[in-house]
């Protein structure tokens, strides 16, 4: 069943490289608390970026989805950068 999210965000992470983008690209799941039929998200890389887009059946849910998943995008982030060799 497809569902309709008319509320959308895309959000920016700049890495110091695309490797690392990709690492937490792929580290990210959508946090288990929240419905399939109110959100849905995509973690992806452009270059050095990774972006975490965000869709939602409404703007309460798209916040809820944002608001859930910033903390991980951040663990992950701080994580990847003290572990990077330079």
């Amino acid at each position: 069943m497809s569902q309709d999210f008319p509320y959308f965000a895309e959000l920016r992470f700049d890495f110091k490289t695309s490797e690392y983008a990709r690492i937490a690209a792929n580290s990210l799941l959508a946090s288990d608390d929240l419905k399939p039929d109110e959100s849905t998200s995509i973690f992806d890389t452009d270059g050095q970026y990774m972006v975490f887009t965000a869709k939602a059946r409404g703007p309460k849910f798209l916040k809820k989805l944002i608001n859930t998943t910033l903390p991980s995008i951040e663990l992950i982030e701080q994580t990847i950068n003290e572990l990077a060799i330079e």
